[in-house]
């Protein structure tokens, strides 16, 4: 199959776009590939009616998955467009591997180079990718984090964003074992239960029925709801303490809290950035951080 095609198929999956039934998030039921996935994977957001996508976008949305211009895609050698098309293939409806695992052949390749110092062709490479993805699981499965660190390129601290990106994809785990054991929590043993959803408190709070079949964009954007974000562009231009502050929020819809916390801490600081910001004329001026010093301030309070 040509990328030109694949572009056509990413299209056609797009074009199955509606909004759900309660008019606030934008589902799809495509054929070729998990757009949700993809958009959700690279910053996509087509919260916004408006929202335009076409054959150029498409070929573009490809290019940046692959990292690479589309003149180069399309123009390179066989070998190298099997791999790009393995890469690809991580984000098709039904794939035997995921992005995860392509990222981990990829590291493992790499790593072979650097161990032996030397530098792989694409048709090497494309027999280890093969190898990685569909004889070996058990390379994929080792825990990275266990190598030594001379080995592993070091990522930044986490940001809040990246929080609520893991979150979202915890929450939905949570939300279809709920779903499997017809919403009755007593069924499931968790080891560690607040590290996941409440998820009956969340729907709630989200206004959202249970049995909806969610992705993982619909998961991130009912997170941020909850943590009274307008919608997922809302939190990203939301200053670095505002996003904080949701994250406080989103702590208390774990098992074992009460979201009602969050209504009463909301009530007290609201009493103490009076107390502590108002002027002689009756003005209330707190910055953000201000704000961010309260929560973590009166979450403690009430928490401990």
């Amino acid at each position: 199959m040509t990328f030109e095609r694949y572009a056509e198929n990413l299209l056609t999956d797009f074009n199955t776009r509606k909004l759900d039934e309660n008019g606030d998030i934008y589902t799809y039921t495509p054929k070729y590939f998990d757009i949700a996935e993809i958009f959700l994977s690279y910053d996509i957001y087509d919260d916004d009616e408006n929202f335009h996508f076409d054959i150029k976008d498409a070929r573009n949305l490809i290019s940046i998955i692959l990292d690479d211009s589309w003149d180069n895609i399309t123009n390179a050698n066989k070998h190298k467009k099997e791999i790009y098309e393995l890469k690809l293939g991580s984000y098709k409806i039904n794939s035997q591997y995921d992005i995860n695992d392509f990222d981990t052949a990829t590291f493992w390749i790499e790593r072979t180079e650097k161990d032996n110092n030397i530098i792989l062709d694409d048709e090497e490479k494309l027999k280890l990718y093969n190898y990685y993805l569909f004889e070996s699981k058990d390379i994929l499965s080792e825990d990275i984090n266990d190598l030594p660190s001379d080995d592993i390129p070091q990522k930044s601290s986490q940001t809040t964003v990246d929080y609520f990106k893991q979150q979202a994809k915890s929450f939905l785990k949570d939300y279809n074992l709920m779903k499997e054991n017809g919403f009755n929590q007593s069924k499931i043993n968790f080891a560690d239960s607040q590290e996941h959803f409440d998820i009956m408190n969340v729907l709630a709070k989200a206004n959202k029925s249970p049995n909806d079949n969610l992705s993982l964009m619909n998961a991130q954007h009912i997170l941020v709801k909850i943590c009274d974000f307008k919608n997922w562009d809302d939190f990203l231009h939301s200053s670095k303490a505002k996003q904080e502050i949701g994250a406080l929020k989103l702590n208390c819809y774990k098992i074992g809290m009460d979201p009602n916390i969050i209504s009463s801490a909301e009530m007290l600081i609201e009493h103490e950035l009076f107390a502590e910001f108002v002027d002689d004329e009756g003005n209330v001026n707190y910055t953000d951080n201000d704000e961010l010093s309260m929560w973590n301030s009166v979450m403690k309070r009430l928490l401990f």
